[in-house]
């Protein structure tokens, strides 16, 4: 983040070298006042431009509809359908005359007259198919697709010219003309165009490469992100084979799909699923196979991956779009909240072991129960990250150093509950001599500093909390939130306390962060039905 920040006269600045690819229309640089003396706001806007600007370069290395690239499309267009007409009067006579007809119906005055007054409106679906295929993005209302229009308009009127001189027997015109080859010319031509295709065919695992390095270089990728979509990936290919794209179509990926659902869950970590082949798996009786859940994560990231594919040119369409199952069950009961008796029962816990001196374990459940972060999000915190603004104890949640943050705005800074003040968070944090605030938590590339923690949590939560398989650590977070909104705290603050997108653009984009006092005036609302600070400390 530190590549993209510069502090002139107390003021930070947005500074960018700008890709090679795109110089010649953005210079070299990019550089932008944020008008902001903070560091942690000047990241968070940072944050913003970094991921518009991807998107922006994205979309115009993916399809810039130039004048050249209209005239390709159009001259590609062109042959074909040439060919199509001439394909239809050798192997389908009486299908000749349907063309014909077709072509009867726009007479010479009639095309003259679609082009002089440019209408170009019939065109519009064939355009949009023409620009589908070749994986091309582009405004409705910009000139070049108008462009596009008028020139398949154009086309058009010479297919007609051309078609009514073959239907009168001639096949001395231009066209057809140039197109005389020698049967010899004809295959060679044919034998090139085979080599040129199979050379620009790449294979599932080299896509996923190139795929992967972008990611990589661009720095979106978390370290469990980079895990998980490995391990999708190993698993489309498991099922499919390592084919060439080319090979692949819509009937390939519903195949996939129903494979996919079948297969045990955590196939590679099971001893008796981990080392047998795909073929060998879907015979297996008694399998109890994945969730919806997981089946729709493997199916919207390889969705992503031909996403991409298309918009580099790999592809001609996403194939594994719509693939993804609708689930019944809403997003707000995925996960179950804790309930007042839950909650007593985590305090109870709780109270034991501060008493055995277990630090994190006493205090991680405490913090995610009274802020609604993340299991991570708290994990991962160092002692540095507790501060005062304002003269209100806060917690800065950021992505420096070895931290993870889920999103953009997962970035942010809240007050700490004055609950967690008056049990002793203050003098815990003054008493820790290590950087880190948890000293027995060590970091693990897949699930940073809270791989260790989340299985003592689980065996704990189930032993001595609940049987409910949907109440889990990230209950506390649902919780919170669901306690905040049935107090009638506004969405938007409770948005960005929890850390969650809100869906509205301007307001994240533009919106200043709430105050410290005043997320700690709607924190001060919650109310779990119980004195969670006497259920902690009375004996």
């Amino acid at each position: 983040m530190g590549d993209y920040l510069i502090k002139r006269n107390g003021t930070y600045y947005f500074y960018m070298r700008v890709p090679q690819s795109h110089v010649s229309k953005f210079g070299k640089f990019l550089r932008h006042t944020l008008r902001t003396q903070s560091k942690i706001e000047a990241k968070r806007i940072c944050n913003i431009l970094l991921v518009g600007l991807d998107e922006l370069f994205c979309k115009i290395e993916s399809g810039m509809l130039t004048d050249e690239k209209i005239h390709e499309l159009i001259s590609s267009i062109f042959t074909r359908a040439l060919d199509a007409y001439e394909h239809i009067r050798i192997e389908t006579p009486h299908k000749n005359q349907e063309t014909e007809q077709f072509i009867a119906n726009f007479p010479k005055e009639k095309l003259k007259e679609l082009l002089s007054k440019n209408r170009t409106a019939p065109f519009k679906p064939f355009a949009d198919m023409i620009l589908e295929e070749a994986g091309i993005s582009i405004d409705k209302e910009s000139i070049q697709y108008k462009k596009l229009l008028r020139e398949l308009l154009k086309m058009f009127s010479e297919v007609c010219a051309i078609e009514k001189e073959r239907a009168d027997g001639n096949f001395l015109n231009d066209y057809d003309k140039q197109q005389s080859y020698t049967k010899t010319a004809l295959l060679t031509n044919t034998a090139t165009l085979s080599t040129k295709k199979a050379q620009t065919s790449i294979t599932i695992s080299e896509l996923f490469a190139k795929y992967k390095d972008e990611k990589k270089r661009s720095g979106q990728w978390r370290p469990k992100t980079e895990i998980d979509l490995v391990s999708y990936c190993e698993t489309l290919i498991d099922i499919v084979g390592d084919i060439c794209l080319d090979t692949i179509d819509h009937q390939l990926m519903l195949d996939y799909r129903d494979s996919l659902i079948k297969l045990p869950a955590n196939r590679k970590k099971v001893s008796k699923y981990r080392d047998k082949p795909i073929d060998e798996l879907l015979k297996m009786p008694n399998i109890e196979p994945m969730t919806l859940r997981t089946a729709n994560n493997h199916l919207s990231t390889v969705s992503s991956l031909c996403k991409w594919a298309v918009k580099r040119g790999f592809m001609k369409a996403n194939y594994a779009e719509g693939l993804v199952y609708r689930l019944k069950i809403k997003a707000s009961e995925e996960r179950s909240i804790y309930d007042k008796d839950d909650l007593m029962r985590i305090c109870t816990v709780l109270k034991g072991i501060n008493k055995n001196g277990s630090t994190e374990r006493y205090w991680i459940p405490l913090i995610a129960m009274l802020s609604g972060m993340r299991m991570n999000e708290v994990c991962q915190l160092y002692k540095e990250d507790i501060k005062q603004l304002d003269g209100i104890w806060c917690i800065d949640i950021n992505n420096e150093k070895d931290k993870n943050i889920k999103s953009v705005g997962g970035i942010r800074i809240i007050p700490i509950h004055p609950i967690l003040l008056d049990l002793g968070l203050e003098s815990y944090v003054k008493s820790v001599r290590s950087k880190h605030l948890w000293g027995k938590l060590k970091y693990n590339e897949k699930n940073g500093y809270a791989h260790l923690f989340q299985k003592w949590y689980q065996r704990l939560n189930r032993r001595e909390i609940t049987q409910d398989d949907r109440k889990t650590f990230h209950s506390f977070r649902h919780t919170f939130t669901n306690c905040l909104k049935q107090k009638g705290v506004d969405g938007q603050l409770i948005s960005e306390i929890v850390g969650h997108s809100t869906g509205n653009i301007t307001m994240e984009r533009y919106g200043k962060s709430y105050k410290p006092q005043i997320m700690l005036e709607a924190m001060n609302k919650l109310d779990y039905g119980f004195d969670v600070k006497e259920a902690l400390t009375n004996n």
